[in-house]
């Protein structure tokens, strides 16, 4: 269920700040307002932290207790002379001593009473509140389908009156993409942008009173749907799941805490995508036959397969490479491929070369390469045969299709000529990140298909 004015503008600002950071477990703690009320004297601020030991005063909200210890001076100090005057002029020096302990006593007592009472009206309460999420299964992943079961754990560090808390599941993307500043010299310039995919929420703590150093949990309890966009750390795409938790209190800033945990990518059922594949190839001086057992992999699999390069006349080759592609791609910007050389994981900075065509912004990431031959000659009805091997790595980047961006997988084989364009003989493949067995129990029960390409 959506919740009117959400998200509010204090989680906003952090999900910003956690857009790209893997965190297990965030933590806030709400402190006083600006603009609350404090203790101008230091004895009575001493008077009031030695009140805190008291087993009964230190049970009260703040507001309360400074309300009680402050009625409480102001009676005693209005009437403990009144009881000694009364007491003298009844009975003398005698009843000045009574009437001094009788109107201490009734100062204290009244005053810390209408003290109490309109402390916990009119003075702010004050305390830090640790609120923490965790969930029931620690496990790194979860399906879609799945239930999401945890609990909120608050912890006050003062009594505290609690308006409400609720936990949120919550789904983003971030995408970014590179344009032309012509305004700084031509040099290219990001720009981000985010969309929420999924939004629910759980009602955890209705109005209530939550006692100093008593800890409460509170259960909480999501399903995953069906079709929910998996979890993906990608460059240019990114999708992002989190369980949010917001406890709201009078006088106190909103205190939130957040956990992220990842939904996998399901593979496709049978038969599509799956079983034999090939990938012709034609050009003027060879044909390249690309062949894959299956078109589906699970991340941390290993991509096995074969070529056939079948010469239509002599020509000499520099090298033969198999390799596996991540193209990332969001309809924006002006039109344009970078073909990305290097990057840096911990800075997030990357080099890249970058050349028109295409549609939108498009990333090539090479993820893997195996190095077939090296300089070679081939001739005319000559057939070489190559195997190749290459690992798909584990970082959550599986394959993704949404109305903002998308990531696709290839494996290809590339033959470099020298002085002439590459022989190139690609096959688009689907990489997820759910159970590898499902793949492999899937892979025996589909047809083979041939995919030709032009030269």
């Amino acid at each position: 269920m959506l919740t009117k004015g959400w998200p509010p503008e204090d989680l906003g600002s952090i999900l910003e700040s956690s857009t790209h950071e893997h965190h297990s477990l965030q933590v806030q703690s709400g402190g006083r307002k600006e603009g609350a009320v404090t203790v101008p004297r230091t004895w009575l601020r001493v008077v009031l932290a030695s009140a805190e030991r008291l087993p009964l005063l230190r049970e009260l909200q703040t507001g309360t207790r400074k309300g009680a210890l402050l009625g409480a001076a102001i009676g005693l100090f209005l009437l403990l002379p009144v009881g000694a005057l009364l007491g003298h002029l009844n009975r003398g020096a005698g009843g000045a001593l009574i009437g001094t302990i009788s109107g201490s006593l009734g100062g204290l007592v009244l005053g810390g009473i209408v003290g109490g009472i309109l402390g916990a009206r009119h003075l702010p309460q004050e305390g830090d509140v640790l609120l923490s999420i965790e969930l029931d299964e620690r496990k790194p992943s979860f399906a879609p389908g799945q239930s999401l079961t945890g609990h909120v754990r608050v912890t006050v560090e003062n009594t505290l009156r609690i308006n409400d808390a609720k936990a949120y599941l919550l789904c983003r993307g971030f995408y970014v993409h590179d344009e032309i500043d012509e305004r700084n010299a031509g040099q290219p310039r990001f720009v981000h942008r985010s969309c929420e995919y999924l939004l629910k929420q759980a009602d955890l703590i209705p109005v209530t009173t939550i006692r100093r150093g008593v800890s409460h949990r509170y259960p909480f309890r999501f399903t995953i749907p069906l079709n929910a966009v998996p979890s993906h750390h990608g460059y240019v795409c990114s999708v992002r799941w989190t369980v949010h938790a917001l406890l709201d209190a009078p006088d106190i800033s909103p205190v939130h805490a957040q956990q992220e945990f990842l939904v996998e990518s399901a593979p496709p059922v049978p038969p599509k995508a799956l079983g034999e594949r090939q990938s012709i190839a034609v050009s003027q001086v060879c044909q390249l036959i690309l062949g894959l057992p299956r078109a589906v992999y699970c991340e941390g699999e290993t991509v096995s397969g074969h070529v056939h390069i079948t010469p239509s006349r002599r020509f000499d080759a520099q090298e033969v490479r198999a390799v596996v592609l991540r193209i990332e791609n969001v309809q924006a910007s002006d039109d344009h491929f970078v073909y990305v050389v290097d990057g840096d994981p911990a800075s997030g900075t990357l080099r890249g070369q970058r050349r028109q065509g295409g549609q939108g912004t498009t990333y090539v990431w090479l993820e893997g390469e195996d190095m077939l031959s090296g300089p070679l000659t081939f001739r005319p009805g000559q057939r070489v045969t190559r195997l190749f091997s290459i690992p798909i790595p584990s970082n959550w980047r599986p394959t993704l299709s949404t109305e903002h961006g998308s990531v696709i997988w290839k494996v290809g084989i590339v033959v470099s000529l020298a002085g002439a364009r590459d022989v190139r003989a690609f096959h688009e493949v689907i990489v997820h990140t759910g159970s590898a067995r499902v793949t492999g129990r899937f892979a025996s029960h589909s047809a083979g298909r041939v995919d030709k390409q032009a030269p």
